[in-house]
C-alpha cells in the first residue's frame, strides 16, 4: 500500500471546503466552486478553525449545481468532520442524488450510511457505526469498484464494507451540503472540512486527516 508521502493528499483532490466563511456563501479551495447558501447557514467553532451550522427547522443547507469536477467517476472517497446537534432520521450530510443516480453520506436513525445510485441498482451501504451527539466525528465514506465494495469509516476505526449492486452512475443532480436537496432531509449541527477525492484514500491517508483527533486541513503541508 501506498504512503501518505508517496501519494501526497492533494492527489485526486477535487474539492475541498474549509467552511471558514461567517455565512453566505463559502468556496472551495480547489477549484473555486462556489456553495449557495439555502435559508443562512451560520457557523461555529470547527474542528479546525470555524464551522458550518445548519438548523433543521430553518431548512439550512449549501448548494452549487451539477458540475462535472463533483461528478465522482465509479471510485472515490468523502471525508469530513460532523457536530450532530440531534440524531434524528433523514440527517444527510453530503450528497450529489437522485434516482438511480450519484451519491450520499447521510445518518439513519444516527447509523452511519451511504448510499451509491446506479441505473443497475442502488446500493444503501448500511453500518452500525454512530457519530457521537454535540461532538465531533470523523467520517469517510470511500467505494471501491475494482472490488465491489463500499466502505464506511468513524474516528478513524475498524472500516465497514458493503457489497457494491453496481457501479454509480453520474448524473447531472445538484450537489449539497447539509441536505439531501433544497426541500428535504436538513442536517442539524456542524460539519466541517469536507473533501472529495477522485481516488480511494489509503489508510496512511485517512489517518493523517484524521490526526488523533484534532484533524489537517487544506492544502495539508506536508503530507
Amino acid at each position: 500500500m501506498l504512503s501518505s508521502a508517496a501519494v501526497p493528499l492533494i492527489t485526486g483532490l477535487a474539492a475541498y471546503w474549509k467552511l471558514e466563511e461567517a455565512s453566505g456563501t463559502r468556496v472551495d479551495s480547489v477549484t473555486g466552486i462556489v456553495l449557495t447558501d439555502g435559508n443562512t447557514v451560520t457557523s461555529n467553532p470547527g474542528i479546525q478553525g470555524t464551522a458550518a451550522q445548519f438548523t433543521t427547522v430553518n431548512s439550512e443547507y449549501l448548494t452549487v449545481l451539477d458540475t462535472t469536477t463533483l461528478r465522482m467517476g465509479t471510485s472515490f472517497t468523502i471525508a469530513f468532520w460532523c457536530y450532530p446537534d440531534t440524531a434524528s432520521q433523514g440527517n444527510w450530510m453530503v450528497a450529489k442524488f437522485t434516482t438511480s443516480q450519484g451519491y450520499a453520506v447521510y445518518l439513519t436513525t444516527g447509523q452511519l450510511r451511504c448510499t451509491i445510485g446506479s441505473a443497475g441498482g442502488n446500493t444503501d451501504a448500511v453500518s452500525t457505526l454512530v457519530p457521537a451527539t454535540a461532538a465531533w466525528s470523523f467520517v469517510v465514506a470511500w467505494v471501491d469498484a475494482t472490488a465491489g465494495l463500499i466502505w464506511l469509516q468513524l474516528n478513524n476505526g475498524t472500516p465497514q464494507s458493503t457489497a457494491l449492486v453496481s457501479a454509480q452512475t453520474e448524473g447531472t443532480a445538484a450537489f449539497f451540503i447539509g441536505a439531501r436537496s433544497s426541500t428535504q432531509s436538513f442536517f442539524n449541527g456542524r460539519l466541517d472540512e469536507v473533501g472529495m477525492w477522485k481516488r480511494m484514500l489509503t489508510a496512511a491517508d485517512r489517518t493523517t486527516l484524521y490526526n488523533a483527533g484534532a484533524g489537517r486541513t487544506y492544502p495539508f503541508a506536508g503530507f
